[in-house]
């Protein structure tokens, strides 16, 4: 299994509810997308879901706090919780 490297904040299935579906997605996998907006240079963009609310390797363990006990992994938050 691959790791996951990013991390939503805010879970996908909150902000689907807020975006809108691809017309082109995939027929076995919904893909949506948000109107964003840049705040610093006021222009508007869409993004995908995926894209948003989310920061690389956010729940992962640091490498000290998985050797303090052998149970966890530096993915247990995200694979296991």
């Amino acid at each position: 299994m691959a790791e996951h490297t990013k991390h939503h904040y805010i879970p996908q299935c909150y902000l689907n509810y807020f975006g809108h579906l691809k017309k082109n997605s995939r027929k076995n996998k919904k893909e949506y997308f948000l109107y964003a907006l840049n705040t610093k240079s006021l222009s508007s963009y869409t993004t995908s879901v995926e894209d948003v609310c989310q920061i690389n390797n956010f729940y992962r363990l640091t490498e000290e706090t998985v050797s303090k006990d052998d149970t966890l992994n530096p993915l247990t938050l995200e694979t296991e919780i």
